[in-house]
Formats: structure tokens, sequence, C-alpha cells
């Protein structure tokens, strides 16, 4: 008998068949994450302007009322109180758009508050 080499057109069949399924099933998978981690960064970053916006609201209590006193993302990053991302911007992560133009509520009422506008 001869030794075969290489292999059948049924089973190259089967295995790209069998790669077919496991890329439709894992495929939109990864998407999913993929979104749902882009969506957690970016309540991760909110979290962070809100911080700093209130660490800036705390040293400067004394000129906050009891109504709004905004105060822009950029500005935060020239007063040193935000780390920018990169080209002095900070960045979405869901659109890659910068948030600088962001404007925070900061405001006193039994308390430094913020708020994002």
């Amino acid at each position: 008998m001869k030794n075969k080499k290489g292999f059948t057109l049924i089973e190259i069949l089967t295995v790209t068949a069998l790669l077919s399924v496991i890329i439709i099933l894992i495929v939109p998978n990864i998407f999913k994450y993929s979104v749902s981690f882009k969506e957690k960064l970016y309540e991760e970053k909110i979290e962070e302007i809100l911080s700093s916006a209130y660490k800036y609201g705390t040293d400067n209590i004394d000129t906050l009322t009891s109504t709004c006193s905004y105060i822009k993302v950029e500005d935060l990053i020239k007063k040193e109180y935000l780390k920018e991302d990169k080209n002095k911007s900070i960045i979405n992560p869901i659109n890659n758009e910068s948030m600088n133009d962001l404007e925070i509520c900061i405001y006193y009422s039994d308390g430094v508050k913020t708020k994002v506008k």
C-alpha cells in the first residue's frame, strides 16, 4: 500500500466548516465586549473629571454659590487638577473625540457638589 500524504477534500471542508462556525459564534461576542469595555472606560473618565472638579471646588470654595459655577475640562487641565491623555486633551474612549469642551457644574449646598452638563 502506498503512504498517503496530505488531506482529503472532505477533511478540508470539515475543518473549514468548523472554523466558520467558531468564527460566527465568537466575533459578535468580541464586538459586544469591546463596546462594553469602552463604555466602562467612558464612565471612569467621567468619574475622574468629576473628582477633579470636586477638588477644584474645595480649593476654591469661597467662589462657589448655591447655583452652578461652570468649569470646562480644558480649564481643569490648565490648572493641573486633571492630567490630559494626549495633545492636552481628554479623549472620549467611545468616539475618540476630545472632551475638553465638557462643562462641569460646581456648587455649594451643604458641601461641594458637582455634575456634568
